[in-house]
């Protein structure tokens, strides 16, 4: 039997593409534009299931190509300002500083968040 080899023209449906690449932001002035596409929910083998934030890069962005899926922690900072994000914007996230929370806890780190129809 002969494997035939799909042509270009060949209509497929995308159930599944593999892991999205995750990004952090480490350092105050970190940006990344992306078009945002849903929550990705995480059910890891040991520990407590969460959600992150999943978008596609718009242009290349450092080792980032464009067109791809990355995932996005749910920073406490940008969740107002994601509850107001539908998929199909173009999202720009900048990392401003972090701010010490007072109870000997990490410091919230606060994002200046920007939307393009």
């Amino acid at each position: 039997m002969s494997v035939q080899q799909p042509q270009p023209t060949d209509e497929w449906t995308t159930l599944s593409e593999g892991a999205a690449t995750k990004i952090s932001f480490d350092t105050d002035g970190d940006v990344f534009i992306g078009v945002y596409v849903g929550e990705d929910h995480i059910e890891p083998p040991t520990g407590e299931p969460f959600d992150m934030w999943q978008f596609r890069t718009v242009g290349d962005q450092g080792e980032l190509e464009d067109g791809e899926l990355v995932n996005i922690n749910q920073y406490y900072d940008l969740q107002k300002s994601m509850a107001k994000v539908t998929p199909g914007m173009i999202c720009r996230i900048e990392r401003l500083k972090e701010i010490p929370t007072g109870r000997k806890l990490n410091p919230m780190v606060t994002f200046k968040f920007q939307t393009k129809a």
